[in-house]
């Protein structure tokens, strides 16, 4: 059995928010509208269904190239205790699939023989190289916890941008369409999804 380490967040806002400037002080005032962490949870869930791996990125990958790529590789929701299990893989490798390896006795300053690149292929089948993330999600009592073990990484930046990302992009909900368009950007001359 493999020792992790659990750290706990605590989720202070999850779902729709009215903000409203304060006249008097200046200071924001946040109204929920609707949803909860549960709720975000599940519809996030639903959007994973029937995905293929290469599919869960909530974000146009061409539009955010130096953005980090971030997968779903499975979850897990407990129907008794409403807690939820996901693994996510943050991807290692750049935009071709390459992934670059040092030669570990190679000196400083020598040849750039010393970098090997490593083929994203296996047996025929194209691989996405990457660490997986573990994260559980508590709603009941409003929090997050990533468990991190010698095999993985934690980031719960990328892993909560994820669901921003799920909900701002992909998840329709009452009072709420969600459309996608192409805009051309001329400062870097290539269009924007």
């Amino acid at each position: 059995m493999d020792n992790g380490l659990v750290t706990f967040f605590d989720v202070t806002n999850c779902g729709f928010y009215r903000i409203r400037q304060a006249a008097a002080n200046i200071q924001k005032q946040e109204e929920l509208i609707k949803g909860s962490l549960a709720n975000t949870l599940t519809l996030v869930t639903q959007w994973l269904n029937g995905r293929e791996f290469s599919q869960t990125i909530p974000w146009d990958v061409d539009s955010n190239p130096f953005k980090s790529k971030v997968y779903c590789k499975d979850y897990y929701s407990d129907p008794i205790t409403g807690q939820f299990l996901f693994v996510f893989c943050k991807a290692l490798t750049n935009d071709s699939g390459a992934l670059n390896g040092f030669i570990e006795d190679a000196k400083v300053g020598t040849s750039d023989t010393d970098v090997v690149r490593v083929n994203n292929k296996s047996k025929g089948r194209k691989l996405i190289y990457g660490q997986p993330m573990y994260y559980w999600f508590i709603p009941e009592l409003n929090l997050i916890a990533s468990i991190n073990f010698k095999h993985s990484i934690a980031s719960t930046e990328n892993v909560t941008d994820y669901f921003k990302k799920c909900i701002d992009n992909y998840i329709q909900t009452q009072n709420r369409k969600v459309a996608t368009r192409t805009i051309y950007n001329s400062k870097t001359n290539r269009d924007i999804m």
